[in-house]
């Protein structure tokens, strides 16, 4: 077996293999490795001209593909493109990574998720914020968070800082018995507890409101006026 192979009528270079299909084509796997006294790793780079001139908006500097045999054929099942974010210029490259899969049934990958030029992440939408989620598909959840083997904890917690101290917390999730959760804090007032957290609504800050157990419904018609406990 041939370790290199070089077809110079086509110019392309086989490593592993006696039939490359393009200019390198390696049959198994490829290492990189660093052995240098310094904190830089190897790169792998893609560049992208062209014919000698600027790139443009939206053009591919760069794409990892990933294609499986599908009995016929070696088929798309997902990439990751790199790609140009905006008008470039001289030392100005806007620049964004798009994360594509293929669906079950198709044969051609749809974009899931992509981080763009100002660091928004879009999940299924071109992203207008930081985080971005967008599904059109009825009766599906757009975000699921889940907790592992501890029931202790706060699943979500939000953050306001003002000159590095925190001036606003608000936190969704449960406490450590299982008791709901909902909390806005710092002076903005908020607080949604049951079972052991207790509390039970409260919203101020001052716009009063409160309930602190029965209010009427179906099962128990009685109206209790605010502040009583039965």
């Amino acid at each position: 077996t041939n370790t290199l192979h070089v077809d110079a009528t086509n110019n392309r270079v086989g490593i592993g293999t006696t039939s490359p299909e393009t200019q390198l084509e390696v049959k198994g796997e490829v290492w990189v490795s660093a052995s240098d006294n310094d904190q830089w790793g190897k790169q792998f780079r893609g560049r992208k001209d062209r014919a000698g001139a600027i790139v443009q908006d939206d053009d591919t500097i760069l794409t990892l593909m990933a294609t499986g045999y599908d009995g016929s054929n070696y088929k798309e099942a997902a990439r990751i493109n790199f790609e140009v974010d905006g008008t470039p210029g001289t030392n100005d490259m806007p620049g964004r990574i798009a994360f594509k899969t293929t669906a079950d049934g198709a044969s051609v990958s749809t974009e899931r998720m992509r981080i763009d030029s100002s660091g928004r992440v879009g999940i299924g939408v071109t992203p207008t914020e930081t985080l971005h989620v967008y599904q059109n598909a009825a009766d599906n959840v757009n975000a699921l968070f889940e907790q592992g083997t501890s029931n202790s904890g706060n699943l979500i917690q939000f953050k306001q800082t003002t000159s590095g101290s925190v001036a606003r917390t608000a936190y969704i999730g449960h406490g450590g018995d299982n008791t709901g959760l909902l909390m806005l804090q710092n002076s903005a007032g908020i607080y949604l507890q049951t079972g052991g957290s207790n509390t039970a609504l409260t919203l101020d800050s001052s716009q009063n409101a409160w309930f602190t157990q029965k209010v009427g419904v179906a099962q128990d018609p009685t109206l209790t006026t605010m502040g009583a406990t039965s």
